[in-house]
Protein backbone atom coordinates (compact mmCIF):
# COMPACT_ATOMS: atom_id res chain seq x y z
CA UNK A 1 0.00 0.00 0.00
CA UNK A 2 2.62 2.53 1.15
CA UNK A 3 4.28 1.90 -2.54
CA UNK A 4 1.63 2.55 -4.26
CA UNK A 5 0.99 5.82 -2.44
CA UNK A 6 4.06 7.10 -3.56
CA UNK A 7 3.45 5.75 -7.20
CA UNK A 8 3.56 9.40 -8.86
CA UNK A 9 2.01 8.19 -12.37
CA UNK A 10 -0.36 5.63 -13.55
CA UNK A 11 2.71 4.26 -15.08
CA UNK A 12 4.46 3.58 -11.51
CA UNK A 13 1.13 2.34 -10.48
CA UNK A 14 1.30 -0.62 -12.64
CA UNK A 15 4.63 -2.18 -11.48
CA UNK A 16 2.79 -2.98 -7.95
CA UNK A 17 1.60 -6.47 -8.36
CA UNK A 18 -1.54 -5.27 -6.19
CA UNK A 19 -2.72 -3.05 -9.52
CA UNK A 20 -1.66 -5.70 -11.58
CA UNK A 21 -4.01 -7.94 -9.89
CA UNK A 22 -6.92 -5.63 -9.86
CA UNK A 23 -5.96 -5.39 -13.60
CA UNK A 24 -6.52 -9.16 -14.10
CA UNK A 25 -10.19 -8.63 -12.31
CA UNK A 26 -11.19 -5.48 -14.55
CA UNK A 27 -10.34 -7.42 -17.97
CA UNK A 28 -12.60 -5.04 -20.12
CA UNK A 29 -11.44 -1.67 -18.44
CA UNK A 30 -8.84 0.61 -19.73
CA UNK A 31 -5.60 -0.18 -17.81
CA UNK A 32 -4.56 3.27 -17.19
CA UNK A 33 -7.68 4.06 -15.36
CA UNK A 34 -7.55 0.79 -13.56
CA UNK A 35 -3.85 1.92 -12.40
CA UNK A 36 -5.49 5.21 -11.40
CA UNK A 37 -7.70 3.54 -9.46
CA UNK A 38 -5.24 1.56 -8.22
CA UNK A 39 -3.26 4.40 -7.00
CA UNK A 40 -6.66 6.44 -5.32
CA UNK A 41 -7.76 3.49 -3.44
CA UNK A 42 -4.42 3.07 -1.75
CA UNK A 43 -5.44 6.07 0.24
CA UNK A 44 -9.09 4.92 1.19
CA UNK A 45 -9.55 3.86 4.84
CA UNK A 46 -12.73 3.28 4.91
CA UNK A 47 -15.19 3.03 2.47
CA UNK A 48 -18.99 5.22 2.58
CA UNK A 49 -22.26 4.70 1.48
CA UNK A 50 -22.48 7.87 0.83
CA UNK A 51 -21.72 8.46 -3.03
CA UNK A 52 -18.44 10.40 -3.12
CA UNK A 53 -19.92 13.73 -4.36
CA UNK A 54 -22.52 13.63 -2.53
CA UNK A 55 -20.02 13.35 0.85
CA UNK A 56 -17.81 16.54 -0.39
CA UNK A 57 -20.83 18.32 -1.65
CA UNK A 58 -23.57 21.10 -0.13
CA UNK A 59 -25.57 19.98 2.41
CA UNK A 60 -28.84 22.05 0.14
CA UNK A 61 -28.31 24.32 -2.93
CA UNK A 62 -28.11 27.45 -1.26
CA UNK A 63 -25.93 26.66 1.77
CA UNK A 64 -22.33 27.43 0.14
CA UNK A 65 -20.76 27.10 3.58
CA UNK A 66 -21.37 23.37 4.27
CA UNK A 67 -19.84 21.84 1.63
CA UNK A 68 -16.69 19.65 2.78
CA UNK A 69 -15.11 20.59 -0.16
CA UNK A 70 -14.96 24.41 -1.43
CA UNK A 71 -16.91 24.87 -5.19
CA UNK A 72 -13.41 26.29 -6.62
CA UNK A 73 -11.77 23.20 -5.75
CA UNK A 74 -14.44 20.83 -7.27
CA UNK A 75 -14.92 23.00 -10.39
CA UNK A 76 -10.89 22.39 -10.71
CA UNK A 77 -11.58 18.62 -9.94
CA UNK A 78 -14.33 18.38 -12.87
CA UNK A 79 -11.95 19.92 -15.25
CA UNK A 80 -9.05 17.28 -14.30
CA UNK A 81 -8.16 15.60 -17.61
CA UNK A 82 -7.06 11.66 -17.32
CA UNK A 83 -3.83 12.81 -16.87
CA UNK A 84 -4.48 14.79 -13.90
CA UNK A 85 -7.02 12.23 -12.59
CA UNK A 86 -4.37 10.36 -10.57
CA UNK A 87 -2.94 13.14 -8.17
CA UNK A 88 -6.83 15.05 -8.38
CA UNK A 89 -8.34 11.68 -6.65
CA UNK A 90 -6.12 11.60 -4.03
CA UNK A 91 -6.20 14.90 -3.22
CA UNK A 92 -10.02 14.62 -2.98
CA UNK A 93 -9.83 11.29 -0.97
CA UNK A 94 -7.28 12.89 1.57
CA UNK A 95 -9.57 16.13 2.05
CA UNK A 96 -12.02 13.40 2.88
CA UNK A 97 -10.24 11.99 5.05
CA UNK A 98 -9.69 8.68 3.52
CA UNK A 99 -13.41 7.97 3.95
CA UNK A 100 -14.72 7.46 0.61
CA UNK A 101 -17.44 5.75 -1.16
CA UNK A 102 -15.61 3.00 -2.63
CA UNK A 103 -17.92 1.84 -5.90
CA UNK A 104 -18.55 5.40 -6.80
CA UNK A 105 -15.27 6.45 -6.77
CA UNK A 106 -14.19 3.34 -8.43
CA UNK A 107 -16.93 4.33 -11.00
CA UNK A 108 -16.26 7.83 -11.61
CA UNK A 109 -12.64 6.88 -12.24
CA UNK A 110 -12.92 4.58 -15.07
CA UNK A 111 -15.14 5.83 -16.69
CA UNK A 112 -14.30 10.03 -15.57
CA UNK A 113 -16.15 12.01 -18.44
CA UNK A 114 -19.16 13.97 -18.75
CA UNK A 115 -21.55 11.80 -18.02
CA UNK A 116 -20.38 11.41 -14.19
CA UNK A 117 -19.12 14.87 -13.91
CA UNK A 118 -23.14 15.79 -14.79
CA UNK A 119 -23.72 13.44 -12.04
CA UNK A 120 -21.49 14.80 -9.55
CA UNK A 121 -22.16 18.46 -10.04
CA UNK A 122 -26.11 17.41 -9.30
CA UNK A 123 -25.03 15.30 -6.31
CA UNK A 124 -22.42 18.30 -5.08
CA UNK A 125 -24.70 20.89 -5.33
CA UNK A 126 -27.55 18.71 -3.53
CA UNK A 127 -30.78 18.96 -6.38
CA UNK A 128 -32.47 16.23 -8.45
CA UNK A 129 -31.32 14.93 -11.77
CA UNK A 130 -32.02 17.54 -14.48
CA UNK A 131 -34.27 14.94 -16.20
CA UNK A 132 -37.49 15.20 -15.49
CA UNK A 133 -39.89 12.49 -14.32
CA UNK A 134 -42.34 10.72 -17.42
CA UNK A 135 -45.34 12.35 -16.59
CA UNK A 136 -44.10 15.85 -16.39
CA UNK A 137 -41.81 15.45 -19.31
CA UNK A 138 -45.22 14.77 -21.61
CA UNK A 139 -46.77 17.50 -20.85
Amino acid sequence: MARLRRAATPVDVMLEPEALRLMTKLPRSRKDRVAILAGVLAWVRESDDTRVARAMGRSALDDDQSALVSESRFRRLLQSQPDELLNSMRRLVHQMKGRANVADLADAILYWGDSVKEKWIFDYYCVASATPPAETAAE
